[in-house]
């Protein structure tokens, strides 16, 4: 009896939503998969946040990590729906835009430049980051060769001792657990901001509500990375998460500051459920 309920607990745990995929169809720059890449690099910070390895396939597919997988699957298929919701059905997006509006550079503001699905990162996955973080990274080493490679994992791929070291080092570094966990969920932010603007949701406050569920997202990862022994409170509360903080209210729930908020959720209590 025991046996069976474990088994049954087993299947159940299965994640209901299926890792957004990259879709061949569309390029790299797509947002649909600009999309997937957040998906995978969410869920690689989750893994490694509460101690695992995402490069051990066997560690990922273990169950220990599929609610909050899940938790983070159903949040990106979300917005893949909101993206391309027709409900004309006239074959283009209601409110989701398929390419990124330039917008005119300001000359007085320059910033300094330089189921289960595999969560290796690819190319493209890198190619799409490097594009979110442009002008914010000064250590991802996102300089590209002529023919659009990024230097840095031409020159390890044809290393074989060195193979992939740079793609697994991104999220999996306890040294720059904090950096790597602002710049997956910067990333998302990017997106949303970009894509989703028009996109207003029930409360008619656009991106608000999606930029608050990220920073709730980011402060569990935060959270989950002390209690592994990443990082501490003092160290986190040091960050700059400004950047991530929702425009409204300007005050931050309740009045208290969003800086005060974020750190409640990312300081782990003695006591509580440990949520996803």
């Amino acid at each position: 009896m025991r046996v069976l309920s474990t088994i049954l607990a087993a299947a159940q745990a299965v994640p209901e939503f299926a890792m957004l995929e990259r879709d061949e169809n569309y390029p790299r720059k797509h947002p649909i998969n600009k999309l997937a890449t957040s998906n995978k690099l969410a869920n690689r910070l989750a893994v490694f946040s509460k101690g695992g390895n995402a490069d051990n396939v066997d560690e990922v597919t273990s169950g220990d990590y599929d609610k909050v997988m899940n938790h983070n699957n159903k949040y990106f298929t979300k917005l893949r729906d909101q993206l391309m919701e027709d409900k004309d059905g006239d074959g283009e997006p209601d409110c989701g835009l398929m390419e990124k509006v330039k917008k005119p550079k300001n000359p007085d503001r320059r910033r300094r430049s330089t189921g289960y699905g595999s969560l290796a990162l690819t190319q493209d996955d890198y190619e799409n980051l490097c594009d979110d973080l442009e002008g914010e990274d000064e250590d991802l080493q996102c300089v590209k060769n002529e023919n659009g490679s990024i230097q840095k994992m031409d020159a390890e791929d044809s290393d074989a001792s060195n193979l992939g070291r740079s793609r697994k080092s991104f999220d999996l570094d306890p040294a720059k657990f904090l950096k790597n966990a602002r710049k997956v969920h910067t990333s998302v932010k990017r997106f949303t901001t970009t894509f989703l603007w028009q996109c207003e949701n029930n409360e008619g406050t656009r991106n608000d509500k999606r930029l608050k569920r990220n920073l709730l997202s980011l402060s569990r990862r935060v959270r989950d990375g002390i209690r592994s022994g990443y990082t501490t409170a003092e160290e986190a509360e040091k960050i700059k998460w400004k950047r991530l903080f929702p425009n409204t209210p300007k005050g931050g729930p309740n009045g208290e500051g969003w800086q005060k908020f974020f750190m409640s959720k990312a300081t782990p209590k003695v006591r509580g459920s440990k949520d996803e």
